[in-house]
């Protein structure tokens, strides 16, 4: 299996908890599987609710520019218009009233949710911004 599958497969058994296991900071372990370095090692069990966690990281009003706050903290990564499999972003979806951040297979969106991983088409997201990381396998 590869070490994006292992990955989605350590999400779908994680409970989901704000501040130790959401949907952004699986995508910051992720980002340090691949590249040995936590861009939300700073984040880290300082909040516990979507209330306390847009205090702190804007994420819910701004989810791009949190994101990118946190590449910052490892030197950046590198914003990519078309995402290669093993990539991060945040998108929007129907209906619903906040932004995920997701992981890209290379043939749709994977997230990180209550009950498990979830899997979207990408047309239908509307992906706001993606990062390269790096992963090449």
């Amino acid at each position: 299996m590869s070490p994006l599958y292992q990955e989605l497969n350590r999400w779908s058994v994680l409970p989901f908890v704000w501040g130790e296991t959401d949907c952004c900071l699986v995508l910051g372990d992720w980002i340090a599987r691949v590249t040995g370095r936590d861009p939300a090692a700073h984040l880290r069990g300082l909040y516990e609710t979507p209330a306390d966690c847009e205090r702190l990281t804007r994420f819910l009003s701004d989810p791009v520019a949190a994101l990118d706050r946190c590449g910052q903290t490892i030197g950046g990564l590198p914003r990519v218009a078309a995402p290669a499999r093993g990539d991060v972003g945040v998108y929007l979806r129907p209906g619903s009233r906040w932004p995920f951040g997701g992981l890209w297979t290379g043939t749709q969106w994977a997230s990180k949710g209550r009950d498990g991983v979830t899997f979207t088409a990408p047309g239908r997201v509307r992906v706001l911004a993606a990062w390269g990381v790096g992963y090449a396998a």
